[in-house]
């Protein structure tokens, strides 16, 4: 197995899995906060749990697809499997953030930010219905000031955010990835000889 073979299967399957999380983040973010019909509902939470398992999927799917492009004699040790997984969610993240900032752009910031707004005040009237306590009010103003004086994202720092929230659970889920896919290599008794 060549080194191209490792950059070729990891940009083929980590823009595959991009576009897939990409337009998945896409969806929450539009069902979240610029839909102004349902809101943060069940087929919010419904369409989270799938793209997490998705996500587990394809990651575990590639890195074997991957993993047998190795000779048996060979083997596929669990450095190579878990450089792999997690060079695949670094990729995928980049192409999430490219998507998500190139949507922001498109829908407008001012957008996200009135959606977002919309929601916390669902979230204000809410628990002031169970009797929200009056300390929590200026707390609520003030994620509201927060959130109208924040500037529109840069595509860095999209990107930046897209890295870091995929690390963060991707190497976990690399470790685990990396342990069902690794292969020792088989030797047969013509090797001996």
């Amino acid at each position: 197995m060549k080194v191209n073979g490792f950059w070729s299967d990891a940009l083929k399957y980590g823009a595959i899995m991009g576009l897939v999380m990409g337009l998945s983040r896409i969806y929450e973010t539009w069902e979240m906060f610029i839909n102004e019909s349902s809101g943060f509902g069940l087929l919010f939470i419904l369409e989270w749990l799938v793209s997490a398992g998705v996500y587990v999927w394809m990651l575990f799917k590639f890195s074997r697809l991957h993993a047998s492009r190795y000779d048996e004699k060979e083997g596929y040790s669990y450095g190579r499997a878990f450089s792999f997984s997690v060079t695949l969610s670094i990729l995928t993240a980049v192409i999430v953030g490219v998507m998500y900032h190139v949507y922001l752009s498109i829908v407008g910031y001012d957008t996200f930010v009135e959606g977002y707004l919309r929601l916390m005040d669902n979230y204000t009237s809410m628990l002031a219905q169970v009797g929200m306590p009056s300390s929590y009010g200026a707390l609520i103003d003030n994620m509201h000031n927060a959130m109208r004086e924040t500037e529109a994202p840069t595509i860095f720092t999209n990107i930046f955010g897209s890295v870091y929230n995929y690390l963060t659970v991707s190497i976990l889920l690399a470790f685990i990835v990396a342990g069902m896919v690794r292969r020792e290599p088989k030797f047969t008794s013509s090797d001996n000889e």
